[in-house]
């Protein structure tokens, strides 16, 4: 993401010079996105969530059934970042580690789209009958993620 945050020509000394304008603005508050911005920025892309979770998510699975065990690590729409892994047993346990941060920057991630996010990578699982997971593959969580884990 880009964003334009100010405009205009720089003429040194001339009235017209930008560059005091662009520090009044800093200095009002008004250079930098708010989190209005950002909250609206979040509206538009919420179509790309639901394309990156149709999209992304079923080839993200298949590589971790294929590679039990082993931690995948994507961003998901460019979006938010996940962690998944399939392990054997007698019946295969899939755990996703979701962080709550949505990019860019360090928007809270809206509990909606967790859950979205959760259901799509455990789709046979009821959304009451998600389960907490502490750890993913025993490695610790990170400190802005959220994991869930069921048997496929």
């Amino acid at each position: 993401m880009v964003w334009l945050l100010a405009a205009g020509f720089h003429r040194s000394g001339q009235p017209d010079d930008a560059y005091p304008y662009f520090r009044r603005l800093d200095a009002d508050g008004r250079l930098l996105p708010t989190e209005d911005d950002f909250r609206a920025l979040a509206r538009v892309r919420r179509r790309t969530l639901a394309r990156a979770l149709t999209e992304e998510v079923p080839p993200l699975l298949e590589h971790a059934a294929a590679n039990p065990g082993e931690i995948q690590h994507a961003l998901l729409g460019g979006r938010i970042a996940v962690r998944v892994v399939t392990e054997k047993g007698d019946v295969p346990l899939t755990t996703v580690a979701i962080s709550r941060r949505a990019r860019p920057g360090s928007m809270p991630l809206e509990p909606a789209w967790e859950i979205a996010v959760a259901a799509a990578f455990l789709p046979n699982t009821p959304v009451e009958d998600l389960s907490l997971a502490s750890e993913i593959a025993g490695s610790e969580l990170a400190s802005d993620e959220t994991a869930y884990c069921d048997f496929a």
